[in-house]
């Protein structure tokens, strides 16, 4: 019993963690998409769509995307292993009830 509560627990945490960082990367690439508009509007690229694109198509950029793709699978896997380990607890519950509803009688 300690242990699945300990599992339910110790996911619910890592899934919480992982929220936190696709949270977090997506403000990043906000950030990061704004500066790169700040520093293309510098170098002469005055239109807001030309900034944007050229901002999007920037390597950096593509680099924080790709942190972002990464966190937002570690968000599911966490997601899917908490899911997984609720329903284990829950199984197991049922199982109980069943088993001292049968010794009852």
């Amino acid at each position: 019993v300690q242990e699945m509560l300990g599992d339910i627990e110790r996911t619910g945490k890592t899934h919480a963690a992982a929220k936190a960082k696709v949270a977090a990367i997506t403000e990043l690439r906000k950030i990061h998409k704004a500066q790169l508009m700040k520093v293309l509007e510098a170098n002469g690229v005055k239109s807001l769509a030309a900034q944007t694109r050229e901002a999007y198509a920037h390597p950096t950029y593509q680099v924080v995307v790709d942190r972002l793709v990464v966190a937002i699978e570690e968000e599911m896997n966490a997601a899917v292993a908490h899911s997984i380990a609720e329903k284990t607890w829950e199984s197991w519950r049922t199982r109980s009830a069943d088993l001292r509803a049968a010794s009852r009688g």
